[in-house]
């Protein structure tokens, strides 16, 4: 199908300006829910909205635009104090929120997708007018925008394309048992959770392998862009002389052949006796003068050789310079900040904090972090499925973790850091930590060791829930238990040269540890060789 904007500039720059606008409004959402009455923050969401709502009008995309004049509805009705953003209102809010997003891929790039605008209509006005308003019985005529080919940003399903009613009753509780770790499963600096009672409306965060996650866009600084185009400048100037270095090149070769031609001319001494009464004497003087001229040629040649090397010297010095500047101003603007993935994930933890009725404090550090554009989208399925692993299995119920004698609300913790060639990652949670008892039973289960497991150290025990198909979960959830994670974790991450290290204590806590080289695209090495051996 043909996208519903024609024009192909007029497509990115909307598609642009919405990633942007949906981004701050699940982060503004997410701070709500924390702090409802932070005006500040009602307003610059619904002024978002409302940006939304206009370029969608301009470029003739009527779902957007209605989807968001239903939403002002419902923000303004917080404005006034008619209505409390509670957890079941923002469930409400955030399935309108993956609508939109939904119809500006259909708009975009044409391709229908399965959200019933009607229905989100609906319920976007049940929560205007309050939460204890039923929906209507028979929804007006369907707009259907597949949701199967629009990419998730919160690695969620997105609950637009079904759009259940909120359940009234509670929750069925999903406790994980106390097993290790084994398997799969932004940006305030912390981002409370609170327990809720009802199941947020998307249903379970999907757990299948999500589409590729890309980066269409990067901005770029006009100072970037600025030196780029100097650079540019300096190298076709460069070029200017090196076509000179060619011509004073042919010079030479034109000398050196005039210089044959001429001693080919002479033609070679006859043999014998001189002819022609040509005394010895004069072929003495002849082989002198020539001599004579040969050495002054050579000399010649040689100064300008020396010179034409000098020159090129410099040129292919100046060369190397502008090359390695455009080469750094080329690496600069490939690297992003670790926000661009960090923002999908407190979304993801919310609903799944509700969905196993979990209080949870997702906190992210260092998300301004630079990083190359290739390791972001690489990286996205590896921390989904850490950070999903923490909260099912690390952390512990509220419950439970009263009767331990911890807070009731867990925290989950994604931090990053630079190093001088390195991009290092932590994923850490404060909950029960590994089991190493239960790793080493799964392991003689399973027959991956033997009993020399007894002597390893407690490290070596840590990494076999890398191991393809390990877990020592006691039940299957939505969100891991199957043992097909953490093996598919540290493959992506060897895939990128980097390496996943893991820190637990029993009770405490567990962390997984990603070092990654900061770029990815080429870099200098010096090779040596001896005899066939190469390093």
């Amino acid at each position: 199908m043909n996208p519903l904007i024609p024009d192909a500039e007029l497509r990115d720059l909307f598609q642009a300006e919405c990633e942007e606008h949906l981004q701050e409004l699940d982060r503004g959402l997410l701070h709500l829910e924390k702090s409802p009455g932070d005006r500040s923050v009602l307003e610059d969401v619904f002024r978002r909205v409302h940006s939304l709502k206009g370029s969608a009008r301009m470029l003739g995309v009527g779902a957007v635009e209605t989807v968001a004049h239903r939403f002002e509805d419902v923000l303004g009705a917080a404005r006034s104090n008619r209505t409390r953003l509670t957890a079941e209102i923002a469930d409400r809010l955030y399935q309108g929120l993956d609508a939109i997003r939904q119809l500006v891929h259909e708009a975009v790039t044409g391709a229908p997708s399965g959200v019933r605008v009607p229905e989100v209509l609906a319920r976007l006005s049940v929560t205007a007018q309050g939460p204890g308003t039923a929906p209507p019985a028979t929804p007006p005529r369907e707009h259907r925008v597949a949701p199967a080919d629009v990419p998730d940003p919160a690695a969620a399903p997105s609950p637009a394309s079904s759009l259940p009613p909120v359940p009234a009753t509670p929750s069925a509780r999903h406790d994980s048992p106390p097993a290790a770790r084994s398997d799969s499963l932004a940006s305030d600096s912390g981002q409370p959770i609170a327990e809720a009672k009802t199941m947020p409306a998307a249903g379970p965060p999907d757990t299948a392998p999500s589409a590729a996650f890309s980066i269409d866009t990067v901005r770029v600084k006009p100072q970037q862009l600025d030196t780029l185009m100097t650079l540019a400048g300096e190298l076709a100037v460069t070029k200017i002389q090196l076509a000179r270095r060619a011509r004073d090149l042919e010079e030479l070769v034109n000398y050196w052949e005039e210089w044959n031609r001429e001693a080919a001319g002479k033609g070679a001494r006859p043999a014998g006796s001189p002819a022609g009464g040509v005394s010895p004497d004069r072929y003495a003087l002849d082989d002198g003068l020539a001599a004579v001229r040969t050495r002054e040629r050579l000399e010649r040649l040689g100064v300008l050789l020396g010179d034409l090397l000098r020159r090129v010297h410099d040129d292919d010095n100046r060369l190397e310079s502008v090359a390695d500047r455009i080469d750094g101003s080329v690496r600069t603007m490939r690297l992003l900040p670790l926000k661009r993935i960090f923002h999908l994930f407190p979304r993801m933890m919310r609903d799944l904090a509700r969905q196993y009725d979990k209080e949870v404090e997702f906190v992210i550090e260092g998300e301004d972090v630079p990083a190359d554009k290739r390791l972001l989208e690489e990286l996205k399925d590896p921390l989904m499925h850490l950070l999903r692993n923490s909260l099912d299995h690390g952390l512990e119920s509220p419950a439970d973790r009263e009767h331990r004698g911890k807070p009731r609300q867990g925290t989950v913790r994604l931090r990053a850091w630079q190093t001088a060639t390195n991009v290092c990652i932590e994923v850490r949670d404060d909950g029960r930590g590994l089991d190493l008892e239960a790793i080493k039973r799964t392991a003689l289960q399973k027959k991956l060791c033997g009993p020399e497991i007894e002597q390893w150290s407690p490290g070596q025990i840590q990494h076999l829930i890398f191991a393809p198909g390990f877990s020592t979960a006691q039940y299957i959830t939505d969100v891991s238990g199957r043992g097909v994670g953490l093996d598919v974790v540290r493959a992506n991450v060897e895939r990128l040269k980097g390496v996943i290290s893991i820190e637990s204590a029993p009770g405490r806590g567990c962390a997984f540890r990603l070092e990654l080289p900061i770029s990815l695209s080429t870099i200098r090495v010096l090779i040596v060789q001896v005899q066939r051996l190469k390093v």
